[in-house]
């Protein structure tokens, strides 16, 4: 427990004493993010501060698991920097979305074949691929207003931790992915304060898409190593918020013919700022809603329930989130 405790707050104080040099850099070579019509925030503010976090995450893959894994490590590293390179000059000039589509397929392809070799089907290739994709681009999408995205990359490896910490004999893996983990999470936490209640950096692209990809590779090499059905079906339920938000509004989009790439304020966290709710407020509703689905997840493995209930408790808990922001949405706007 002493050492758990000892890892989070040693990610946390580095993160955070990292913020203010990484801040630094950022306001000497201009990496200012300027509101526009899509915005959700109102004020100029760095983006591309989520390199603390990187940092920190890097650190923890060098000296935990390149030692034990070194092809999963190396790969892990070397997609993390590619990553972080190509998010870095997107937050700076733009990059064109083929480069940075194209580096992520890459980067995420060498992750899945070097954790599970040659155990892949096509089909199961495939939809693996399509996952991690999918999540950090969601991710992406989703860091535009104070602490949303950092309190989920808080919770969603605490949730990690909380449920494969529950069995009674863990493997070897096992622990390496609680470690890391806590390390992430403690980054998390570390960034906060320079991100929320009120915002004195963003993640960017550098910060969202390569710890998206971070936590994606966690997910899926904590699912690899379950030894249970119960435990696969509620480790997915972790990173359900983005793939529900990101997915629905995708689908509206595509649906309404509208230009899915394009940014836009079609979330449903969006809508409720637009609404008129604070950002603080609609990150902890969100905070809330992502803490009641990892309890249900671990009520779940705790008494091994059958996996539709999973399935049911995702779809009601951010059904009616999303539900509720689009009520209040469509008031506001009969309000005007």
């Amino acid at each position: 427990m002493t050492s758990t405790i000892g890892i989070f707050i040693g990610a946390s104080f580095l993160t955070w004493a990292l913020g203010f040099p990484v801040r630094k850099l950022l306001e000497r070579y201009d990496y200012w993010d300027h509101p526009n019509h899509r915005s959700s925030h109102t004020a100029s503010v760095l983006r591309g501060g989520g390199v603390a976090i990187v940092i920190t995450q890097l650190g923890a893959i060098c000296f935990l698991v390149c030692p034990a894994h070194p092809s999963f490590g190396g790969v892990w590293i070397a997609s993390i920097l590619a990553l972080a390179t190509i998010g870095l000059f997107d937050d700076k000039r733009g990059a064109p979305i083929s480069l940075r589509l194209g580096i992520q397929i890459i980067s995420s392809l060498s992750v899945l074949l070097v954790l599970k070799g040659g155990d892949w089907t096509v089909m199961g290739l495939t939809v693996g691929l399509a996952l991690m994709i999918s999540f950090v681009n969601f991710v992406n999408f989703m860091d535009g207003i104070n602490g949303l995205v950092v309190m989920q990359m808080l919770l969603i490896p605490m949730g990690l931790v909380l449920l494969i910490g529950s069995g009674s004999v863990l493997s070897e893996p096992q622990l390496l992915i609680i470690m890391v983990a806590l390390v992430s999470a403690g980054a998390a936490a570390g960034f906060l304060p320079h991100n929320f209640p009120s915002p004195k950096m963003f993640l960017g692209d550098a910060g969202s898409v390569t710890i998206g990809f971070s936590c994606a590779v966690l997910v899926l090499w904590a699912f690899s190593t379950a030894s249970s059905v119960v435990l696969e079906t509620t480790l997915l339920i972790l990173p359900c918020y983005f793939y529900f938000d990101g997915g629905v509004t995708l689908l509206r989009r595509v649906f309404s013919g509208e230009k899915w790439w394009f940014p836009h304020r079609e979330h449903f966290y969006q809508k409720l700022v637009r609404s008129g709710m604070s950002h603080g407020r609609t990150t902890m509703i969100v905070v809330g809603l992502q803490l009641m689905a990892t309890l249900m997840a671990w009520s779940i493995l705790r008494y091994q329930a059958a996996w539709w209930i999973a399935l049911a408790g995702v779809l009601v808990i951010w059904g009616l989130g999303a539900g509720c922001a689009e009520l209040l949405f469509r008031r506001s706007l009969n309000a005007r």
